[in-house]
């Protein structure tokens, strides 16, 4: 368990259900051990005075008073004090949880031990991405401003994908973007805070059906980034092709795509979305 943080309400709750609880019964058993003790002896009490033997019966009648009082308001106390006591320590042991994942989490990053990119290596992915997407295209794509169109499209699909997959396993992964394993980029990695088996998101966004040169080479590159991060990070993985395509091209794309995963062997899944089936 991690170190417990004692600023909280809650555990102040705790510590005064404890005083609220221990308080009257360290009372009572103070009253009980030496309330029948003989202060005057009965020659000493004759020869008090008239004004001291009314004060002595005042202060008699005060404490017969309280001590009928006592039990009450002890009573009152304890009951109060449980309640702080149960109620602050089931807050408390929640916070706490929340703490000791906190603290498993930063312990599983720091055994995975990956890296960020930076934001040069982001646009030289991007680029690459971008190019992979084209390659078959004619020469006329290599106008600069169509290429700096692509890179851009690529980086929102990107975007895109990475606030779908927070928004569906952030509740039980820790989800990071662009990450380096080794000398590979993962474009999405998804922690997992339940068991060891981790989610490594590769992104494509692809408006026709890859050329069979570049499918294989996803397929090795993402097999070699699977067997990368699980030598490191000493954890298990899955690996998972999010593809994102045009509204019309979704099932001719899986069509083609299901009848390659028949003929090859793939150690991933592949999802196909829209745009509009992201947002």
């Amino acid at each position: 368990m991690g170190k417990l943080q004692y600023d909280s309400f809650y555990k102040f709750m705790v510590s005064a259900g404890v005083v609220l609880v221990a308080a009257p019964l360290i009372g009572l058993y103070y009253l009980l051990c030496n309330g029948n003790q003989i202060l005057l002896s009965q020659s000493e009490y004759d020869e008090l005075s008239y004004s001291s033997m009314q004060f002595i019966q005042q202060r008699d009648q005060t404490i017969l008073y309280v001590l009928r009082v006592l039990p009450w308001l002890l009573v009152c106390l304890i009951v109060l004090g449980l309640g702080c006591l149960i109620y602050g320590g089931i807050k408390w042991h929640s916070i706490q949880k929340e703490i000791d994942e906190q603290t498993k989490l930063k312990t599983r990053e720091q055994q995975i031990n990956v890296e960020k990119l930076s934001a040069t290596e982001i646009a030289e992915k991007a680029i690459d991405e971008a190019a992979d997407e084209h390659e078959n295209q004619p020469s006329i794509d290599s106008n600069v401003s169509l290429e700096k169109s692509r890179v851009v499209k690529a980086l929102e699909i990107e975007n895109l994908c990475y606030s779908f997959v927070f928004k569906q396993h952030s509740r039980s992964y820790n989800i990071q973007q662009n990450i380096r394993v080794d000398n590979y980029a993962c474009d999405i990695l998804a922690v997992s805070q339940i068991d060891r088996i981790d989610y490594l998101f590769e992104i494509k966004y692809w408006t026709s059906f890859p050329s069979a040169a570049l499918l294989n080479r996803v397929v090795k590159r993402m097999e070699d980034l699977r067997l990368a991060y699980e030598t490191k990070s000493q954890r298990l993985s899955k690996s998972i092709l999010m593809i994102v395509t045009l509204d019309e091209n979704k099932s001719s794309l899986q069509e083609r795509l299901d009848h390659y995963a028949s003929k090859h062997s793939m150690s991933f899944d592949f999802r196909i979305y829209t745009e509009n089936e992201l947002k």
